[in-house]
């Protein structure tokens, strides 16, 4: 972009560190580039009310007002550049840093044999947290890929400020050792069967030799079959 000679507006929405963005705002400037800091927040947006599109920079009205007829929610944060990637980390800093806590803690429970001790003492106050927690890292699993890199610049955000980040540099080892699941269509359980497959023979070959990598991920590491293996272990090919 700025080999290029470009002269106009340029809106970064990438989930990276506050101090990254004003790294990037102030080369734009130099090239005489106006530069707008964003952070999404929440799915695609499909309805109002759901997605939230935070800007920041002198010029992030000039981005809200392209963004105005549709169901993106735009929020201006002022005019500093930076603000909008720091809401979008500490944001994701807990929303994914604890998905992935989740599937650590999943990981080594079904390591150690304790899986469904510790689904039950879950559910003695009558809350749904097995089901909960068991879907809330099922659905990281095939966008895990996509995090390693913010688990990072997370990382990156509380070391700026004095903070520890180590958390979410673990964290985003977590996402690695599940990013293998890339591409992958969403597993489905099929009443006690084998789940289904899509992938060719060498594929399920490479699953089968990394299954202890799978294990350390802890997501759709499962007993009910969800990843086509019945007992828990590669045994039984899937089909």
């Amino acid at each position: 972009m700025l080999e290029s000679g470009f002269k106009g507006l340029y809106l970064d929405a990438n989930a990276i560190s506050p101090e990254r963005a004003k790294r990037l705002g102030g080369r734009m400037a130099k090239a005489g580039i106006s530069f707008v800091d964003g952070g999404i927040i929440g799915g695609p947006a499909s309805e109002p009310k759901t997605t939230y599109f935070y800007l920041s920079g002198e010029d992030a009205p000039r981005i809200a007002s392209c963004l105005s007829a549709g169901p993106l929610e735009t929020c201006i944060l002022g005019d500093s550049i930076g603000r909008a990637s720091a809401l979008k980390m500490c944001y994701a800093a807990y929303t994914k840093g604890t998905t992935a806590l989740l599937c650590a803690v999943l990981a080594a429970a079904e390591v150690l044999e304790i899986r469904d001790e510790l689904e039950e003492q879950w559910s003695r106050d009558g809350s749904e947290r097995p089901a909960q927690a068991n879907e809330r890292a099922r659905r990281a699993t095939a966008k895990a890929w996509r995090f390693v890199g913010e688990m990072h610049e997370i990382a990156m955000t509380l070391s700026s400020v004095g903070l520890p980040g180590g958390f979410h540099s673990a964290a985003g080892e977590i996402y690695d050792r599940m990013a293998h699941f890339k591409g992958r269509n969403r597993v489905a359980c099929t009443g006690g069967g084998p789940a289904q497959f899509d992938q060719s023979g060498s594929e399920e070959r490479r699953l089968t030799t990394r299954w202890s990598r799978f294990r350390a991920a802890g997501c759709c590491v499962q007993r009910d079959t969800r990843l086509g293996w019945p007992d828990g272990s590669p045994s039984q090919s899937p089909p």
